[in-house]
C-alpha cells in the first residue's frame, strides 16, 4: 500500500534515552518537498525528499533524503546532510540517527565545526546526550591556534577537550610540532599533554631549533613559555649541546630557564656534565650559564677518549661561548688537568684541590687556572703516568656516555606530506 500526502506532516518517535537532549520530545517535520510511506515486512516506513528538514528538541536535521523506520525509529538521511545543534554544525554525505539513544553516525565521513574549532575524519559517532564526538580514520583537527593530525580522536563538545590516542601529530607555526601515542588537548586552559614516546620541536625563522624526547610533556598551547617533561627526557638544544634527566622544566618568564633533575647529563661540545640538578640560563635562546648542585661532575673530553680535564666540586658552574670558556669549582673542589705543550704533546698532569677553582679555556684549549683557599696539589710528569690514564681519573668520572641523536618523527609521516 503506497500513498503521498501533504508537506505539513508530523513524524512522532519517543525519545527514551537516560540522558535525553532536553525533554523527551518527538521528532518533527517542518518541511519536505514529498513524503511518501510504504509497508514492509520490518514495519512501516516513510520517505522523505527535497529540502528535508526535522528536529528532535534542540537539534536540527536537514537533507535532501531520508528514510524513517517507525518500529525502530532510526532514520537513514542522505544528499549534503547537515545537522546542527547551538554552535555545532555537522556536514556528511550520509548520517544514521537513532532517535531513541540520540546517537548521530557518519559512516562515510563528516565534516564539524563549532566556533573556531573544525574536525574531519572517515567516519564520526556523534552521542548527543552525553554531547561528545568520536573521529576515525584520517582525523584533521583545527583552530585558530593549532593544527592535529590522528587515526582516532574523542571531542568533548561543553568543554571543547580533545582526546587522541593511538598515535598523534599536532603543529602550530611558526613554534612547534610535536606528537605523541596519546594527546589531549584542553583548549580552556591554553594547555597540551603528551603521553607515550612524547616528542616536540621547536622552530621557526627567529628561534633557534631544538627538539625534546620523554613520556610524558605539558605544555602551554600558544607559546612554549613553560613546559615540563618527566620519564626518560632527552634534550638537544642545537648541534653544541644536549641533556639527558628524568625529569625537565622550561619556563620563559621572567627569566629563560631550564631546570633538570634526576641524574641529569649534559653535553656541550666536548665537555660532559653530571650533578644532582642542573639549570641552564638562557638568552633569546642562546645558552649562556649551566649550574650543577650536589656531586658535580665535569670533564672535558681531549683527542683520545682516554684523556681528559676534569673537575669536582659541590657546584660547578659553566660560561659557555661557541665551546667552554670558563668553568668555576666551588667547595670542596677537586681537578685533574692533562698538561701539554704548544705542538700538542703530552707532559703530564696537575692533580689540585682547594675551597674553589676557576679554569679558563680557548678553543677546548686550556689557557689558566686559578686556585682559592686551602689549595694542595701536585704536578704527575709523563713518564710517572705512562700509558695508563685510566688510574690517575677521580672517582665518579668513568662512565660511559651516548649523546641523545637527533629526534626522528614517526606519526607525521603517517598523514603528512
Amino acid at each position: 500500500m503506497r500513498w503521498v500526502l501533504a508537506v505539513a506532516a508530523l513524524i512522532a518517535v519517543p525519545l527514551r534515552s537516560q540522558q535525553p537532549v532536553g525533554p523527551p520530545l518527538p521528532v518533527i517535520l517542518h518541511h519536505a518537498d514529498s513524503f511518501v510511506g510504504s509497508q514492509t515486512d520490518s514495519g512501516e516506513v516513510r520517505e522523505l525528499t527535497g529540502n528535508v528538514w526535522l528536529q528532535q528538541g534542540n537539534v536540527v536535521l536537514r537533507c535532501q533524503r531520508a528514510i524513517q523506520n517507525l518500529h525502530t525509529g532510526r532514520i537513514e538521511l542522505a544528499g549534503n546532510v547537515r545537522i546542527e545543534q547551538e554552535e555545532l554544525q555537522i556536514w556528511a554525505p550520509r548520517i544514521l540517527y537513532d532517535p531513541t539513544t540520540a546517537v548521530a553516525t557518519a559512516p562515510e565521513g563528516a565534516q564539524l565545526q563549532q566556533r573556531s574549532q573544525r574536525i574531519r575524519a572517515r567516519s564520526v559517532r556523534y552521542e548527543l546526550a552525553r554531547r561528545e564526538l568520536l573521529f576515525f580514520g584520517s582525523v584533521v583537527y583545527n583552530d585558530d591556534s593549532l593544527q592535529l593530525w590522528t587515526d582516532t580522536l574523542r571531542y568533548a563538545r561543553t568543554s571543547g577537550a580533545v582526546l587522541v590516542w593511538g598515535g598523534g601529530y599536532v603543529e602550530r607555526l611558526p613554534g612547534w610540532a610535536a606528537e605523541a601515542d596519546t594527546l589531549e588537548y584542553l583548549p580552556q586552559m591554553g594547555r597540551i599533554r603528551l603521553a607515550g614516546a612524547a616528542t616536540i620541536q621547536r622552530h621557526g625563522d627567529t628561534l633557534r631549533q631544538w627538539g625534546l624526547r620523554a613520556e610524558h610533556i605539558l605544555l602551554q598551547r600558544d607559546s612554549i613559555q613553560w613546559l615540563a617533561a618527566r620519564g626518560g627526557v632527552e634534550l638537544l638544544g642545537d648541534t653544541v649541546w644536549a641533556a639527558r634527566a628524568a625529569e625537565l622544566q622550561w619556563q620563559d618568564a621572567p627569566q629563560e630557564r631550564l631546570r633538570l633533575w634526576g641524574d641529569p647529563f649534559v653535553w656541550y661540545g666536548t665537555a660532559e656534565l653530571r650533578a644532582d640538578t642542573v639549570v641552564a640560563s638562557m638568552r633569546s635562546d642562546t645558552l649562556q650559564e649551566l649550574r650543577a648542585w650536589g656531586s658535580a661532575r665535569l670533564r672535558v673530553l681531549l683527542d683520545s677518549s682516554e684523556w681528559m680535564h676534569q673537575l669536582q666540586a659541590d657546584t660547578v658552574v659553566v660560561l659557555p661561548s661557541d665551546t667552554v670558556r670558563q668553568l668555576c669549582g666551588n667547595g670542596a673542589a677537586r681537578s685533574v688537568y692533562v698538561h701539554r705543550d704548544a705542538d700538542g704533546r703530552f707532559r703530564g698532569l696537575f692533580r689540585v684541590g682547594a675551597d674553589r677553582i676557576r679554569l679558563g679555556f680557548a678553543a677546548d684549549t686550556l689557557r689558566w687556572v686559578r686556585w682559592l683557599s686551602m689549595v694542595y696539589g701536585e704536578y704527575v710528569p709523563r713518564e710517572l703516568v705512562g700509558e695508563n690514564f685510566s688510574a690517575w681519573v677521580l672517582q665518579g668520572f668513568q662512565w660511559h656516555s651516548a649523546r641523545p641523536q637527533p629526534i626522528a618523527w614517526r606519526y607525521k609521516r603517517r598523514w603528512v606530506p
